[in-house]
């Protein structure tokens, strides 16, 4: 079996550009790359390359979350950097893998953070609504605007903050931080010397979609709310943001 040189964990959330991240950085030949170890759905049995999830004992999602990480950052068919991301959900396991690895100073830490929280937020409020309703997105000209819950943003707003204070306080060992905003640009090329990757030209994976204007994805009437929201967080700014993907 190859050899392991250097294992990694991209600590984020859902809505942060971590799939398109980890698929533009895995395309690096040096670079073997997963999605979440504990990613299911009712199409795929994980969020692994086909050859690990071949090897490791997915049943350990359940019985030892912890383990299952270490198995797969363990294992390479070739390329000697290994990674996948982690973020927290309403399971046990996931967190109980985060504090772990950001403990173990062996295992390099990735921090990719979205900060634009209504960027996120509405990015999966559409999200679930293209899944839900897929015949209101079959013009891409009338795009449904959305409803705004003031309460449901704050908590998850604060929910989000607080993921990625802890991630900061935790993650011991070489730790790098990669904001959303420049993700597929500057966050890459800082990827080369923290990883000691030869230069090799990576193209981003998937396509901008939607635009930076954020406050502009909800119905006029709300405007007024969300940006009592925003002020209350301190971050009036979050009315738009220039991204890549969403």
């Amino acid at each position: 079996m190859a050899e392991v040189q250097n294992r990694f964990v991209i600590l984020s959330a859902a809505r942060s550009g971590s799939t398109a991240f980890t698929t533009t950085l895995g395309a690096h030949p040096k670079v073997y790359c997963h999605g979440s170890p504990f990613f299911s759905s009712p199409r795929w049995k994980s969020a692994l390359h086909k050859e690990a999830e071949d090897v490791v004992d997915l049943g350990k999602r359940e019985t030892d979350p912890v383990g299952l990480v270490y198995d797969i950052l363990n294992f390479t068919p070739g390329p000697p950097n290994v990674g996948c991301k982690l973020w927290h959900n309403a399971d046990k396991g996931p967190t109980a893998a985060i504090e772990a690895l950001a403990a173990d100073e062996t295992i390099k830490k990735v921090i990719l953070n979205r900060e634009n929280l209504l960027a996120a937020h509405s990015s999966g409020v559409v999200m679930q609504m293209r899944r839900q309703q897929p015949e209101l997105f079959e013009d891409p000209e009338t795009k449904p605007k959305l409803n705004f819950d003031k309460t449901a943003f704050l908590r998850f707003a604060n929910r989000r903050m607080k993921w990625f204070e802890d991630y900061r306080t935790m993650s011991k060992g070489d730790v790098i931080e990669i904001p959303y905003i420049n993700l597929m640009t500057d966050g890459i090329d800082a990827m080369r010397p923290f990883l000691k990757l030869h230069p090799y030209r990576l193209r981003q994976r998937t396509e901008k979609v939607g635009s930076g204007d954020i406050i502009g994805r909800y119905d006029a009437e709300y405007h007024p709310e969300i940006r009592a929201a925003l002020d209350e967080l301190g971050h009036p700014e979050w009315n738009r943001e220039d991204h890549r993907t969403d």
